[in-house]
């Protein structure tokens, strides 16, 4: 596959342009995936899945939705490795 910024053909500019689009999807997969965890309360499956959602976009992770997530994983959970670096990461909006 051609470096992006290098046009061989139509079909390679449009390759080069998926490769430059976030990819949500695994973000929003990890996501569903975390939520239906903590249901059934599997907390240290659900901050694996969480890690992979920052993994897989970073901004991801700090939305409202991903934050109440960690915000509750940290309540049931606080003694999990990472767990409060991620939390620091992910909950705390740049300044």
């Amino acid at each position: 596959m051609p470096a992006c910024g290098t046009p061989r053909g139509k079909a390679d500019r449009g390759e080069c342009l998926l490769e430059e689009i976030p990819l949500t999807s695994e973000a929003l997969a990890a996501t569903d995936t975390a939520r239906a965890l903590l249901d059934i309360g599997d907390t240290a499956g659900t901050f694996a899945q969480l890690r992979l959602v920052e993994l897989a976009a970073p901004l991801e992770a700090r939305r409202p939705s991903v934050r109440a997530l960690t915000g509750r994983v940290a309540e049931l959970r606080p003694d999990l490795p990472g767990l409060r670096d991620y939390a620091q990461r992910t909950m705390v909006s740049p300044i």
